[in-house]
């Protein structure tokens, strides 16, 4: 495996740390899919195995001030709208005048589902 440093103590504040971590590991594929930070993996997103068909809940669960957080969830398969709208990627953002809360049918062609943080 290729030399992962720990970027805890790098100055660096996280979005840069894998900004680093990208220009280190040119090479996608022998690339760590994570960064080192205290010792602690941390990914830019996560593939989670789901059933190819179902129901996707995603819930915001702590937010900070008034910075803008939200939640992608990507599929290769389709995301299916209250309005009946089919999209591969769901965009959620924190809203204190909404639900923190969303729940949507999917079709997923190869049984996982990605998910990460904007």
């Amino acid at each position: 495996m290729p030399n992962n440093k720990d970027y805890a103590q790098s100055g660096l504040d996280l979005q840069y740390a894998m900004i680093d971590h990208a220009r280190r590991f040119p090479d996608t594929k022998s690339r760590p899919d994570y960064i080192l930070w205290g010792g602690l993996k941390i990914t830019t997103g996560d593939c989670i195995a789901v059933p190819r068909s179902g129901i996707v809940q995603g819930e915001l669960i702590s937010c900070h001030g008034d910075v803008e957080q939200g939640f992608d969830i990507d599929v290769k398969g389709w995301i299916q709208l209250q309005d009946g709208t089919r999209v591969k990627r769901l965009r959620t953002w924190n809203d204190p005048r909404l639900e923190p809360k969303v729940e949507y049918p999917y079709f997923s062609e190869d049984g996982s589902l990605w998910v990460w943080n904007v």
